[in-house]
């Protein structure tokens, strides 16, 4: 049995349910490349990552064009850059 949501993912970031800001934590880009290539082996394995202090699902809303990746809990927020990220062409 999961536990009840403390937070919601939303376009702007994560937003918690009891105002509280999560813990925000920046990590190297090449930390976030290993949880990038995680995300991609997971699902075949049917692994995933839970948070052991709030006991919910990490969970990653990203593109590949992002300049910056981001992966959430109820209670931490884990960013780091994208080391393949390229900047879009300039259109003149």
């Amino acid at each position: 049995m999961s536990e009840k949501a403390t937070a919601i993912w939303t376009p702007e970031g994560i937003v918690t349910l009891d105002g509280k800001k999560p813990d925000r934590v920046e990590l190297r880009a090449g930390l976030m490349e290993w949880a990038v290539q995680f995300s991609l082996v997971a699902p075949s394995l049917h692994w995933g990552l839970h948070c052991a202090k709030c006991k919910q699902d990490i969970v990653g809303k990203n593109s590949g064009s992002d300049k910056v990746y981001a992966m959430t809990c109820g209670c931490t927020e884990w960013v780091g850059g994208n080391r393949d990220y390229q900047p879009p062409p300039r259109v003149n």
